[in-house]
């Protein structure tokens, strides 16, 4: 029995295809005019990465990250944020080894801002002291909101 698919289904097909060969990304003029539709408002998606094991190996507990959580990061971004539980893996430079760890990814959409810069730079310092922290992970691009 042979099987058709629907234009819509060749559709997705047809993107699949073009992810795992090229990437099925919208342009930037597609992206705006969706924004545009939607109504939304430009921003900056920031992402910011996490490890939870200190060089000794000991786990940064609950009560620590919760801590952290409410007197730095809810300052640095103060319209709001998603932390999102994950597991990392990483290359240590020093040692060359690749690591896991327990991870969490904090994720927030906001509007730029002239101290934004600096607010994300102390968030990762204050975290990189106190946990003993070799690097604090953090990716920026821009996108649009609409709550």
């Amino acid at each position: 029995m042979r099987t058709h698919l629907s234009a819509p289904a060749w559709s997705g097909l047809i993107c699949v295809i073009s992810i795992m060969l090229a990437g099925c990304t919208p342009t930037p003029d597609e992206a705006h005019a969706l924004c545009m539709q939607t109504q939304a408002k430009a921003d900056l998606q920031i992402r910011l990465m996490f490890g939870l094991l200190r060089d000794d190996g000991r786990r940064i507990s609950d009560a620590e990250w919760q801590h952290y959580s409410d007197e730095v990061l809810s300052v640095a971004l103060p319209d709001g944020f998603s932390v999102i539980p994950a597991d990392g893996t990483w290359k240590d430079p020093r040692t060359g080894q690749t690591d896991r760890e327990p991870s969490r990814i904090v994720w927030a959409a906001i509007r730029p801002s002239p101290t934004l810069a600096a607010r994300l730079d102390a968030a990762r310092a204050v975290y990189r002291t106190r946990f003993s922290q070799h690097s604090v992970g953090l990716i920026i691009s821009s996108g649009c909101e609409s709550f």
